[in-house]
């Protein structure tokens, strides 16, 4: 039987830059927006969604809306980076990966039984190892 795992980094943007600056911007409302004037959301963290803000939401509403939120630019390069870096730690479990977009992939676990376990511990492996090496963990 096929063991398929699906890894999904929630708000891969938010956490990617959360990764990168954890004590500045845990648990925060934060958002990625491109800063201009009709500029709407591209990403917001679980904070800002607390607040009624949403991606595509207006960021001119979003600051009326939450007066404290900090709003990033969108930097892809950091998230290209982060995602190959996804990628090969996902790689050292399976050589079966797919990536579906940022932050999310298929791994095929399927016979990796003898090196990680079953599926379940070798989930846990895997989202250890995300935690560890990159501090991005799947939902």
């Amino acid at each position: 039987m096929k063991s398929i795992l699906h890894l999904n980094l929630t708000s891969f943007p938010i956490s990617t830059e959360r990764a990168l600056n954890p004590r500045a911007l845990g648990g925060r409302p934060l958002a990625v927006a491109i800063p201009t004037a009709r500029a709407t959301l591209l990403d917001v963290s679980s904070e800002a969604r607390l607040a009624g803000l949403h991606r595509g939401m207006l960021l001119s509403l979003a600051e009326k809306l939450c007066p404290d939120l900090l709003v990033l630019p969108p930097r892809p390069e950091l998230y290209d980076r982060a995602t190959a870096a996804f990628a090969r730690v996902l790689a050292t479990f399976s050589p079966l990966c797919e990536l579906a977009g940022p932050g999310h992939a298929w791994l095929d676990l399927t016979g990796t039984s003898r090196l990680w376990g079953p599926p379940a511990d070798a989930a846990a492996r895997v989202r250890l190892a995300l935690g560890r090496e990159l501090r991005l963990w799947p939902a």
